[in-house]
């Protein structure tokens, strides 16, 4: 990896580690009140994933080419690890899924979770949904999940190269 790599990784990783957050979770039962809102926030990811997937690549019938192969592989790669990571007995399975396994594992709730995702599967709209399950987040500084995955424009699959995406000088 380049010395500017590493550098730019350090530097993120530190200020990751520095992050309010931790300060915040002092304890088991404020670990559980946060991963009861956090996990809107994994799933949010993976809606946000899935949207770029659909702007980046092509998951339609017939199948052509993405525009930008590079922007394509990325965005695929990080579905792959989203979608099917390796658990510890070496099953296939999802981010989100392992996200609510741990919730299990501290004895944090997933009930409002779980009540949300029926409505959205059963075609309720996300503002619906979150509506009807009346989420209260611990705190606006430490989360707030959005539904920026459903009202994004799309993306153009060739304004904007991945190697400015990506640079490190351009995160805030």
């Amino acid at each position: 990896m380049p010395k500017q790599d590493r550098y730019c990784l350090n530097t993120l990783r530190a200020r990751l580690l520095d992050h309010p957050v931790y300060a915040e979770v002092a304890s088991v039962e404020d670990l559980r009140r946060f991963m009861e809102d956090h996990v809107f926030a994994v799933w949010d990811f993976m809606s946000l994933l899935k949207r770029l997937q659909q702007d980046l690549t092509c998951t339609k019938v017939p199948w052509f080419p993405a525009d930008n192969a590079r922007a394509a592989r990325l965005i695929n790669d990080i579905v792959i690890g989203e979608e099917t990571d390796v658990d510890p007995d070496g099953n296939y399975v999802s981010h989100l899924d392992l996200y609510l396994r741990a919730m299990a594992d501290v004895g944090a709730s997933t009930r409002q979770f779980d009540t949300f995702r029926s409505h959205a599967r059963v075609g309720t709209s996300v503002e619906a949904a979150d509506r009807r399950i009346r989420r209260k987040c611990i705190s606006l500084k430490t989360m707030m999940w959005s539904t920026h995955s459903r009202r994004i424009e799309p993306i153009s699959r060739s304004a904007y190269p991945l190697s400015k995406a990506v640079n490190c000088t351009r995160i805030a």
